[in-house]
């Protein structure tokens, strides 16, 4: 096992149980500790005799309690771990210690909330958090809470959870919970009712949090969670799809696949779609290099649900903000409204002038995409700007197109219709003061649906000189072999 004494150990791996004075369960949570599947237990009802807690080995680890009778509450620690008792912070039902590795210090902290006690938390655990708040050292609390709530993986919500959430949250406090896998089971009953908190300096140390279905000897499962303690970031790989080498892959590719063979029978087929798939999957893998990503202040509550809602928020908080007041724009400069869509006839761009009042419609053909649209119109006003010799204006060019917007201001252009825009912008901009602005799609504003149904009509009109006319978007190839691969495929079946 690592020396935890040394700055050396990345992560500290910790386990969070109520041994409900069970003999074995104490017996257990011992025999992991020697034998280094843990480096400290925060536990709640120990086994306890004659006022003190009994069954946890001296021999491999130190144990932290208060020295009140009969307690509720203590933490045990493999003797490699540099830790500290909190005095002030030791009672009958909660136990802090300081550990310590290298200049860093974390407090590990046990607590009880017994059902019969008053509403929770307890007034020790509010001195401890505002403690650690003052301080600005990171906590970590393991607490069997005896309390529902949905919020941390519970059937159910009952008035202690409520006042226990209502803490956590006033008091800036994590749940580290992950799912709904009950953490107290017996023959009649399965519920969550113990938890892991932490402030935040340390949500973003715990990692890989779950409830372990090994035997416990209790009714209560264990809860294992590792504190990261070292400095090195955390790497994730992944490959860039535009950074993939075509001209080698496409020769991989064809040595892997060998000459076309038709099948016949399913078993053909399915051999066949097989080997096709992993003959792709590996030449991907040999012209994509792989790609490492460090993320040192990454938190596990964060997930992709989170991150669509926060999308929402802002575009709902925008849509509010320019309701608000949706004259303020146009009270002075130039302001263009642009837009680009798609119809069964074709693709098509429109601008709407509200200063000046101007009316204009591009058919764009069948080949080209929406967001090729959307970038062409702004780029078409540009030239116009430009070619009308505009000096010292105000212009304000308004779009609904984030992913247009975005294009725009990435240092990295792919496509030669947002190279071309943004020379145009660059030009504009040296003699006038340019804005692009994003307004809410289809919420009503005027000059926005005006330059929607200016689309529509240029999607619908009949494109004069040939096709493409701002060159094919990346999606169309990779479409149209997809399209025909279907058909080959289908016809094959039949």
């Amino acid at each position: 096992m690592a020396n935890l004494n040394a700055s050396s150990p990345l992560s500290l791996k910790c386990t969070q149980i109520n041994l409900q004075h069970c003999i074995a369960a104490t017996s257990l949570i011992s025999q992991q500790l020697a034998a280094g599947h843990t480096h400290a237990v925060l536990i709640q009802e120990p086994w306890v005799g004659q006022g003190s807690v009994k069954g946890l080995s001296r021999k491999w680890g130190h144990v932290y309690v208060s020295s009140d009778q009969t307690p509720r509450a203590c933490i045990y620690t493999s003797k490699q771990v540099t830790a500290t008792k909190l005095t002030n912070f030791c009672f009958r039902d909660l136990v802090a210690i300081k550990v310590t590795v290298g200049r860093s210090c974390y407090i590990l902290c046990s607590a009880y909330l017994p059902y019969e006690s008053p509403t929770p938390p307890p007034r020790q655990l509010m001195e401890l958090v505002e403690w650690c708040k003052s301080n600005n050292l990171p906590l970590i609390v393991g607490c069997d809470a005896n309390a529902h709530h949905t919020c941390w993986g519970s059937k159910d919500v009952n008035q202690r959870g409520q006042d226990l959430l209502e803490f956590l949250i006033s008091s800036g406090l994590d749940i580290l919970n992950r799912g709904t896998k009950p953490t107290f089971v017996t023959r009649n009953r399965q519920e969550v009712i113990d938890i892991t908190i932490s402030n935040s300096w340390s949500s973003h140390l715990v990692t890989n949090w779950r409830v372990s279905s090994e035997v416990s000897m209790s009714d209560h499962r264990h809860i294992l969670f590792n504190l990261e303690t070292g400095t090195v970031p955390v790497e994730r790989e992944y490959r860039n799809p535009k950074l993939t080498v075509w001209s080698t892959y496409k020769d991989i590719l064809s040595r892997n696949v060998g000459p076309p063979v038709r099948p016949h029978t399913i078993p053909q087929i399915e051999s066949s779609v097989k080997n096709l798939t992993k003959a792709v999957v590996h030449a991907y893998e040999q012209r994509c290099p792989v790609r490492k990503v460090r993320s040192r202040h990454s938190v596990p509550w964060w997930n992709p649900e989170l991150l669509t809602l926060r999308k929402k928020a802002l575009e709902i908080l925008s849509r509010e903000v320019w309701n608000r007041d949706p004259d303020a724009l146009v009270s002075h400069g130039l302001v263009w409204f642009t837009d680009g869509s798609k119809t069964l006839e074709g693709i098509g761009a429109g601008v709407r002038g509200v200063r000046p009042r101007v009316e204009l419609s591009f058919p764009l053909g069948k080949h080209a995409s929406v967001f090729q649209a959307e970038v062409f119109a702004i780029s078409a006003r540009v030239s116009e700007n430009l070619k009308r010799g505009y000096s010292n204006q105000h212009i304000q060019i308004c779009t609904d197109s984030q992913a247009a917007l975005h294009a725009l201001k990435s240092p990295r252009i792919t496509s030669q219709v947002v190279l071309e825009c943004t020379n145009s912008l660059a030009a504009l901009g040296q003699r006038n003061k340019v804005r692009l602005v994003w307004v809410p799609g289809h919420s009503g504003v005027a000059g926005n649906e005006e330059a929607d149904v200016l689309a529509r009509k240029g999607s619908s009109d009949t494109l004069t000189g040939p096709e493409p006319a701002i060159g094919l978007p990346y999606s169309y190839p990779l479409g149209s072999i997809d399209n025909w691969t279907r058909e080959k495929c289908q016809g094959g079946l039949v």
